[in-house]
């Protein structure tokens, strides 16, 4: 039987090469008798296993060694808590671009933690346009950082965001 396409959300299809060596290192990691999932993170093969996966991710992404990947469990949820817990400076604020239920999500989350500035977009009936004197407005105060969220692949509405986060930068 043909392997159907995986267009879910989240995880994706995984080659059957990849999914026959899970399966046999689930029992017996790199020769070490027990699976994978039962190794300390401290054990010099799953030390080795992160420091190995950083690197292919980084330079498969191109990113240089002055920065570091970050492998966190959670999903959407924990990573809009994670943006203000770990870039929302004392005295400064978010500056939030919403553009429906996922960033508004993360703009509930970012108000437990401090504050936040934030710019509702919509899509004008004949062009994806956008004010520049309402995002003029949106900047008058200082942001420790800017977060607009998408849904992936499309964009939002035929905005281009790029454009959006050059003129807030």
């Amino acid at each position: 039987m043909p392997r159907p396409i995986n267009f879910c959300s989240g995880p994706a299809a995984l080659p059957v090469p990849v999914l026959q060596r899970m399966q046999t290192e689930l029992a017996d990691f790199a020769g070490s008798g027990i699976s994978v999932m039962e190794h300390s993170h401290r054990d010099a093969r799953i030390v080795s296993l992160f420091e190995e996966t950083e690197s292919l991710l980084k330079s498969l992404l191109g990113i240089g060694s002055e920065y570091r990947a970050l492998f966190l469990p959670g999903g959407a949820t924990l990573q809009f808590a994670q943006l203000p817990m770990n870039l929302l400076t004392a005295g400064a604020c978010g500056a939030y671009l919403t553009t429906g239920a996922w960033s508004e999500k993360a703009i509930k989350e970012c108000q437990r933690y401090g504050e936040l500035s934030k710019l509702r977009l919509r899509r004008h009936r004949v062009t994806p346009k956008f004010h520049h004197d309402r995002i003029g407005a949106f900047r008058t105060r200082p942001a420790t950082f800017t977060c607009a969220l998408t849904k992936p692949f499309t964009g939002w509405n035929g905005l281009d965001h790029s454009r959006i986060l050059r003129f807030l930068s």
